[in-house]
């Protein structure tokens, strides 16, 4: 069954600029009631298509101006819509090649195989309960292209939320996808050759699709002003579009004169008030013109948390502020605050908060808070302060040693539930609507490293109430020797002794090849993996098409050439190596006739017989088949 499909949509701080010092929290954020726009002229974008319904905080509103769709290129289907043949793109490197024979080729149109991991079994295998790796259900996918509408090799890197850490890379048609996220709301920066950049807000939603299509052709210009509740401009306020970023002036305007169409993520920052982030439709080519958009900052609220005993560790205690209702201030940009990092004496002060009841959530290596969270009011103007309480809690422990029996020092130990949404919900009733309506990271008690000492030794609260079965990663100091296991709860308090293999990421993955018989030319293939383009491939007549670097396991496979399909199997085991028979459509064989190639406006690749005419050749027949 075909899944769901929705459309949704500045260097970066380190994690250590952002932690919270005793003194005064780094940066706070936007909020609803505080953003102030005058009558609404940005749109969502054309090219950055974003078809799930997502709330702007705080949004222009009003008469909104006509868009014009043709920043996208008009000859780039949805990724995955099945909308009819397109012709083989010609950059002069987007195919690659695998032998020496002619490649010379008339078939137009590439066969396209897809796989879909079902199953990894990559992983151990778990006796009860959803299998290591499950719940990483949603799907994105795109293309990027820069100012001509050429596609572009970009990376799209997530950089805030659940999936944070991942990166995903366009092809030579800059295409790419992923199909194993983690749902929930997230950030992602794009990045590429000659082109502005993006940072764009994606919400992920299990068994969805969602696409993100940036062009950077026509962009938009867009200016407004940073003003304070009295409607006084706010000078020297960093202002981020798009990833681009600005101070305002002394009367608190900013001006970005190019700015990538779409639904861009505005981020408002300024010590001393609560700051902001919001989505903005920007058209292409549209204009914004001075005094048109106004946002507001408001006065913020401080506060003071206190931990008590100073138990587990050694860590230090990590705290999370959440909104107490998932529909609440969603303007505010939790991940700047979160996670603050807790002194084990003493008090750490939060500033730059939002009004309004939140959640603290505390987490420390062996222990555990009660009563689970502490819910607070912040007033504006004022400071509020809590007292958490730990307990001591069942823990992971052991030793990590290299291949050559010594200890492994500063060894990264990580432990993550088997199925991270499902322990999440567990963790957070809400967490569905939590998860998607704010940026949040994983949890610890469900996504937790540590550092090995120089004993080799480590020590992880257990969270087995979560997530009966676990992952556990362990990876050495130099990255040269790692091991992946599952532990249970008998795993508990029990020291455990892991002894890392050389190499062992280095292994080569399964390969899947397919014979197709009756082939006289070369054939254009394209290969997508877990919803990742691979780049385009052009087989030899003789050659097979071998599909290298899976993760050993079932997948979902569908081949089709224009349309008709070719295989499909939803139980297909690759471990080591695999091996299948296809009958092509005797045209993904003959090839398609010189008069179709000049419907594609593309030079038919092979020398036509004495007087052709471009249509069929000389003696009737066409394609190959006629010379």
């Amino acid at each position: 069954m075909e899944r769901a499909r929705s459309s949704d949509e500045g260097p970066r701080p380190s994690r250590a600029s952002r932690r919270l010092r005793p003194t005064r929290s780094t940066l706070a954020r936007p909020t609803t009631p505080s953003l102030v726009v005058a009558v609404g002229v940005l749109v969502l974008g054309a090219v950055a298509t974003i078809a799930l319904t997502q709330w702007e905080p705080g949004g222009p509103s009003g008469p909104l101006p006509t868009v014009d769709d043709t920043d996208e290129p008009s000859d780039w289907p949805e990724p995955g819509a099945d909308d009819g043949p397109v012709a083989l793109v010609d950059d002069g490197g987007t195919a690659t090649t695998r032998t020496d024979h002619d490649l010379t080729t008339t078939v137009a149109w590439p066969l396209e195989v897809r796989l879909d991991l079902l199953e990894d079994r990559s992983l151990p295998p778990v006796p009860a309960g959803p299998p290591l790796g499950s719940g990483r259900t949603a799907e994105l996918a795109g293309r990027i292209a820069d100012a001509d509408g050429r596609p572009v090799r970009a990376t799209v890197r997530f950089v805030e939320g659940v999936n944070a850490g991942r990166a995903l890379f366009a092809d030579g048609l800059g295409r790419f996808g992923a199909t194993d996220l983690v749902p929930g709301m997230a950030i992602v920066e794009v990045s590429g050759p000659d082109i502005l950049g993006s940072r764009r807000e994606v919400r992920l939603r299990s068994g969805v699709e969602t696409l993100l299509n940036i062009g950077y052709g026509r962009p938009g210009t867009v200016q407004g002003q940073v003003v304070d509740e009295s409607g006084e401009g706010v000078a020297d306020a960093l202002v981020r579009l798009d990833g681009l970023e600005q101070r305002t002036g002394e009367d608190g305007t900013f001006y970005f004169v190019e700015v990538a169409a779409g639904r861009c993520l505005l981020e408002i920052e300024k010590e001393g008030f609560v700051d902001q982030r919001t989505l903005l439709g920007v058209a292409g080519g549209f204009v914004v013109e001075p005094g048109t958009l106004k946002f507001a900052l408001r006065r913020p609220a401080s506060l003071v948390i206190r931990m008590r005993p100073n138990i587990g560790g050694p860590e230090p205690a990590l705290a999370y502020l959440m909104p107490a209702a998932s529909a609440r201030e969603r303007a505010f940009p939790w991940h700047r605050v979160n996670p603050i990092e807790l002194p084990g004496e003493g008090s750490i002060t939060v500033h730059d908060l939002p009004e309004g009841a939140v959640h603290l959530r505390v987490y420390r290596t062996g222990a555990v808070a009660v009563p689970e969270y502490r819910q607070v009011y912040l007033s504006a103007g004022n400071e509020a302060e809590v007292e958490v309480r730990l307990e001591p809690a069942p823990v992971v422990v052991g030793a990590v040693f290299m291949p050559d029996g010594n200890a492994a020092e500063g060894a990264t130990v990580r432990i993550t539930a088997a199925d991270v949404a499902s322990a999440s919900r567990r963790h957070f009733p809400s967490s569905d609507q939590l998860w998607l309506e704010h940026v949040l990271p994983l949890m610890p008690s469900v996504d937790q490293t540590v550092v090995t000492d120089a004993s080799g030794r480590f020590r992880t609260t257990s969270w087995a109430d979560l997530s009966p079965f676990r992952l556990l990663e362990a990876r050495s100091a130099d990255g040269s020797a790692s091991l992946r296991t599952l532990i249970g709860p008998e795993h508990d308090d029990r020291p455990l002794e892991l002894h890392l293999v050389e190499g062992a990421d280095d292994e080569v993955g399964a390969v899947f090849s397919v014979v197709m018989p009756g082939r006289t030319q070369a054939l254009p293939v394209t290969v997508t993996v877990d919803g990742a383009p691979r780049e385009t491939v052009v087989i030899g007549a003789e050659e097979d098409l071998v599909i290298e670097g899976l993760t050993p396991g079932v997948y979902r496979l569908e081949a089709k050439w224009q349309r008709e399909r070719v295989a499909y199997d939803t139980g297909l085991v690759v471990v080591g190596e695999a091996r299948s028979v296809w009958q092509l459509p005797a045209d993904a064989i003959e090839g398609q006739s010189p008069a179709e190639w000049l419907k594609l406006g593309r030079p038919y690749p092979r020398e036509l017989p004495p007087g052709g005419t471009g249509g069929a050749s000389a003696d009737g027949a066409s394609g190959p088949g006629g010379e």
